[in-house]
Formats: C-alpha cells, sequence, structure tokens
C-alpha cells in the first residue's frame, strides 16, 4: 500500500463518521502525556474522504478519514495542536474490509485488545457487509479466539452496553461470560449489580455466584433483579460500619437462602448445634455436602500423639451431647 506524507489540519479530519476505527476508551491518558512531553512519533494513518465513492460529489473533498491513530488524533486536538503529520494513504478504491484489517494489523503489532474494542471491531465488520462466517473463521483467529458462534454472540453483545458499564468491565477485567450475561439484563438491573460489585469490590468468583443467584430468584419471584436488590440488599450493602469482605458474605447469604431456604434454614440449625459443641479449633464436624447424604466428617488436625490424645479426649466429652444428637438427627431426618 503506498503513502504520502503530509501536514494535515486536525479540522479536515472527519474524527465523527469512524468506519475503521475501533478503539475503546477513545481516550488515553499515558498517550496523552507522552504526546505532551515528547510530540507525536507515529502519525496517523488516514484516507481522503473522496475515495468514497458517496463523497466523490461533494464540494468539500479535503477531509481525511482516519484509518489508524485516532487516539493520538484526539490527545493533539485535547493538547491545541492545529496540524500534525499524517501517512495518506494513496487509493482509488474503497474498500472498508481492507482499511478496517490495516487498522486491525497495525493495533495488533503493539498492544491487545479489550473484550470492548473487540464488539467494535466485530460491529464494524458486520456493518461493511462482511457476514458473521467470515468474522468467526478469518477474524477471531487475529484475536486469539476460538472459532466460536458462541464467543462471537457473547462479544458483539457488548456493543449495545452504555459507555459507563462498558468503562467497568475494562476497568474491573470482567471475564467475557460474565460481561455477556450483564449485556443481557436490563439498564436498570445492570447499574443495580454494578454498584454492588463498585461498592464491595467482590472477587470474580464471588461476583459470579451472586449474579447466578439473583437471576434464579428473579426468576422465581418473578420480579425484576433490581427489585430483589432494593428489597433484600441494599441496607447490608451499604452498612459502611461492617468490612465490605463481610458485607460480601452477607450479601452471598441472603441470597443462598432465598435461593435455598430449606438449605439455609438447615445450615443455621447446623451452625448452632456446633456453636454450642464449643469445640477446639483442632476438631471439625463438617456436615455432608449440601446436606446431601447421611454421613457427618469428623477432621482432627494434630502434629504429635500426645495433641491426637488430648483432641480425642476433648471430643469424648461431646459424645452425650445433645447438640450431637440434634446433629445426627438433623441430617438423618432428610
Amino acid at each position: 500500500m503506498l503513502y504520502s506524507y503530509e501536514e494535515i489540519k486536525i479540522q479536515n479530519i472527519n474524527l465523527a463518521k469512524r468506519p475503521f476505527s475501533f478503539s475503546f476508551p477513545e481516550f488515553d491518558q499515558k498517550l496523552f502525556d507522552s504526546i505532551s512531553s515528547i510530540g507525536l512519533a507515529n502519525p496517523p494513518i488516514i484516507l481522503p474522504a473522496c475515495v468514497n465513492s458517496t463523497d466523490k460529489q461533494k464540494k468539500n473533498t479535503n477531509k481525511f478519514y482516519v484509518v489508524s491513530g485516532l487516539r493520538r488524533i484526539l490527545a493533539c486536538k485535547k493538547l491545541g495542536i492545529k496540524t500534525l503529520p499524517c501517512s495518506i494513504i494513496k487509493e482509488n478504491t474503497w474498500d472498508c474490509e481492507k482499511f478496517i484489517l490495516l487498522s486491525l494489523k497495525i493495533n495488533l503489532s503493539h498492544r491487545e485488545f479489550n473484550d470492548i474494542e473487540k464488539a467494535n471491531l466485530f460491529k464494524l465488520l458486520k456493518e461493511s457487509g462482511i457476514p458473521q462466517k467470515k468474522i468467526i473463521r478469518k477474524y477471531m483467529p487475529y484475536l486469539n479466539l476460538e472459532k466460536s458462534r458462541k464467543i462471537y454472540e457473547d462479544i458483539i453483545s457488548l456493543y449495545s452496553l452504555d459507555t459507563v458499564s462498558k468503562m467497568r468491565i475494562i476497568e474491573w477485567k470482567l471475564p467475557l461470560n460474565i460481561s455477556a450475561v450483564l449485556a443481557r439484563y436490563q439498564k436498570s438491573d445492570r447499574a443495580a449489580v454494578m454498584k454492588i460489585a463498585e461498592i464491595l469490590k467482590p472477587g470474580i468468583n464471588r461476583l459470579k455466584e451472586i449474579i447466578m443467584f439473583l437471576e434464579e430468584i428473579a426468576l422465581i419471584q418473578k420480579c425484576s433483579i433490581l427489585d430483589i436488590i432494593k428489597q433484600y440488599l441494599v441496607s447490608m450493602v451499604k452498612n459502611s460500619t461492617i468490612c465490605r469482605k463481610e458485607r460480601t458474605e452477607m450479601v452471598r447469604q441472603k441470597l443462598k437462602g432465598l435461593r435455598y431456604p430449606q438449605l439455609a434454614r438447615m445450615e443455621r440449625k447446623w451452625n448452632k448445634c456446633i456453636k454450642e459443641l464449643h469445640l477446639p479449633q483442632d476438631i471439625k464436624i463438617i456436615p455432608p455436602l449440601s446436606f446431601e447424604g447421611k454421613k457427618i466428617k469428623l477432621e482432627i488436625s494434630f502434629s504429635n500423639k500426645d495433641t491426637l490424645s488430648r483432641s480425642l479426649s476433648k471430643f469424648n466429652g461431646t459424645l452425650m451431647s445433645g447438640s450431637l444428637v440434634e446433629l445426627i438427627n438433623l441430617v438423618n431426618a432428610k
């Protein structure tokens, strides 16, 4: 591909129409600081708008489209720079896919894309008339993605998200499976879930579990996720007198109890009995997983024969305890 190099006025670059750009977010503070300190190191690549057949009849033919370098141009504009050196593609035919692919390869040479940029890329290709099968077969491997229709659909679903949600997905480095679930939500539901995540900052696994519980409870109670959050979670989430970790566990337990009320009741009874036994830390009595089964597990930690003997002696004193009998009956009553 041939280029010419010229000083171009930023006002002559069409920044409203971006047929080849998929960067998100568009403002990059590190890039801005770099250009502010040392100037523009790499000239953007632009394409004369008149190459597009729909623009040929327009009087103003000195406009350009950005092929690569949108963030650099926006940073220069914010710095008050009026003109900048650009590489101008010398092309007589409008081949949208060709220029998108050029932009893709240039960007991949120095960075990885976030999921929102992947969604923007797929949307550009789709709007350019590229069939879904071709995007999956040809372009997903460029991004080190499996050639999967499900992954394609999950990624492109992120395109319709509001800007705040997109920023949170990037900042929190949410995995695609969680982001795609949030993209399916009503805006009010999504905002409520993200507010919980913003306040509590749970780990990915905890957030995934909270989302799963919320979805299932909303389905069972035939209401919105926002309704569940307003009714049961707002006060505990906003209780700043309790640390975030404890509040997260409170939210988890509350949702688990709403989703599995019978299991929650059994767990409460079990924990009450365990507390009444006053067992030392090196002895644990563990119920069957989800109380499915009849066998209770006894776990004793020890470092030598003497500590084991003392632990067994202490446990022997609990054998006739009513609380221990209640534990056994709790499991066997199922």
